[in-house]
């Protein structure tokens, strides 16, 4: 069983990409890498991620573009990711340039400028993004793909009866013992320490 820390970043430069891949993996992140606002929108439609750091400039050419604002912002629109999903901008600009442009009032908690050293204070940022917002304790695990498990058990129902479906017994009853019997011996080490 795992227990990663799944991250989105959303960021162009592919040296950029490499360095944060590093540093956050080195931490313990998983990272998974969108190289534009489609591309986001489509990885959100697919896994489920615990934070995202997103670059405002995503062409980088054009000085104009903030799709990465455009995705803070539907983001903030989606009923599933609204208040669930904390992101960190991470840009270039400084953040009073930002907030000239009407940017300053996106909802999100940590804003890192890249510049020589930005390392320290994105992971510092990302750290802390977990223990105030994501609220998962990593210690303990959990299995992030728990659809996996149970992949070709024989399930079948007992219905629909008249406004209801039930499972059959037996089944639930052999789902919950091999869910504890699971759980119990892959925590037994923990749990003796």
């Amino acid at each position: 069983m795992t227990q990663l820390r799944h991250v989105l970043l959303v960021e162009d430069s592919e040296s950029a990409i490499d360095d944060i891949c590093l540093w956050l993996d080195e931490e313990n992140y998983h990272v998974t890498v969108a190289r534009g606002l489609d591309e986001a929108r489509e990885l959100f439609q697919q896994k489920h991620f615990h934070a995202a750091i997103v670059d405002i400039s995503l062409a980088p050419n054009d000085k104009q573009n903030i799709d990465g604002y455009r995705l803070i912002q539907w983001i903030n629109s989606q009923p599933v990711l609204k208040d669930v999903l904390p992101c960190i901008v991470l840009t270039g600009y400084e953040r009073d340039d930002l907030a000239a442009e009407g940017m300053g009032r996106l909802p999100v908690k940590f804003w890192v400028k890249k510049n020589l050293n930005y390392s320290k204070e994105l992971i510092e940022a990302l750290s802390a993004t977990f223990v105030e917002s994501v609220r998962i304790n990593f210690v303990l695990g959990y299995d992030d793909n728990g659809e996996e498990a149970f992949r070709g058990w024989p399930v079948t129902w007992n219905g629909p009866k008249e406004g209801e479906n039930r499972m059959n017994e037996f089944w639930l009853k052999k789902f919950v013992t091999y869910w504890a019997n699971s759980f119990a011996t892959q925590h037994e080490s923990t749990l003796m320490n």
